[in-house]
């Protein structure tokens, strides 16, 4: 019985060629295109899976402060060529006008003067953080 199987003759697979004797050409591969390694595309949306949307309540207040700046990666995405995380935020209305915004990138959202912006951007969100301690409005919390 012989141990030597040859498929036809014009499959990629066929790594002994049939005119050669079985344990002849043992080991030692004629189609290196096989074993070369596959190549893989940057799938686009595996890239955009690595930037999440985040939406901060009371992003004026002292913990929305510290929450953008242990969760922003713009400084990563700039070395490596990504995008950064988008940053969507609400204000405290108290404290808005002597309290500042982290940052000029997060976009601020106004659940009472723009209601459809402001749930749009709720169920668009990724990763939301509500901060029911620092004076957030509690219809804007439901």
């Amino acid at each position: 019985m012989s141990t030597n199987k040859v498929l036809p003759a014009g499959s990629k697979r066929n790594v002994v060629p049939p005119t050669q004797a079985a344990g002849e050409n043992e080991g030692k591969s004629t189609n290196n295109d096989l074993l070369a390694a596959p190549t893989q595309k940057k799938n686009k949306k595996a890239v955009e899976k690595a930037r999440k949307r985040n939406l901060l309540t009371g992003v004026n207040s002292l913990v929305g402060h510290s929450l953008f700046q242990q969760m922003r990666n713009d400084d990563v995405m700039i070395k490596t060529g990504g995008k950064p995380h988008e940053f969507l935020g609400t204000l405290i209305s108290k404290d808005a006008d002597f309290v500042p915004v982290p940052n000029a990138s997060i976009h601020i959202l106004n659940s009472k003067t723009h209601p459809k912006t402001f749930t749009k951007g709720v169920l668009t969100s990724d990763i939301i953080v509500i901060d029911l301690l620092s004076g957030t409005d509690a219809a804007e919390a439901e």
